[in-house]
């Protein structure tokens, strides 16, 4: 009887091409890196008459006096230099909280109310202006701290 010759099945190895794997995949990483870092803009450099400052202003209120946030956005806009036109682009309004009460739904409550009587009573600087709403037991409670981004309109 003649003795069949078995081929070997030789298994294949893949560890000599898991380092060129990660070789390449440092090198693909590398040149995403390299590119994302070098055309970023130089922000300090652009001319200054162009308009596209942004400002921030905090005001602190016990009540909600529409005329009296009026009146400190006009003069803090003067003071600044800004155009007549700016506006606040975005408005974070933080209610105070009490600090001995575990619940901060009241801070949050008259934060909302502040922003809905902004739209309400139609104060101009707040016509396109993004609300974010925050409760803090930094405040007082029953305080409102409004954080204003100014921008100029249009």
């Amino acid at each position: 009887m003649r003795s069949r010759k078995r081929s070997g099945h030789r298994e294949d190895d893949a560890t000599e091409q898991a380092g060129w794997l990660f070789a390449d995949s440092f090198l693909a990483l590398m040149v995403i890196f390299l590119a994302t870092i070098s055309f970023v803009p130089d922000i300090k450099n652009q001319n200054d008459t162009i308009n596209n400052y942004t400002k921030a202003l905090s005001l602190t209120y016990k009540q909600y006096d529409s005329a009296k946030i009026t009146l400190d956005i006009a003069t803090f806009i003067k003071k600044e230099g800004l155009a007549g036109s700016s506006e606040v682009v975005f408005a974070r309004i933080i209610g105070g909280a009490p600090v001995d009460k575990q619940t901060d739904k009241n801070g949050y409550l008259l934060a909302l109310k502040y922003s809905l009587d902004l739209q309400r009573d139609n104060v101009s600087y707040f016509t396109n202006t993004r609300f974010d709403l925050g409760t803090s037991n930094l405040i007082p409670d029953a305080s409102v701290l409004l954080q204003l981004t100014f921008a100029p309109r249009g």
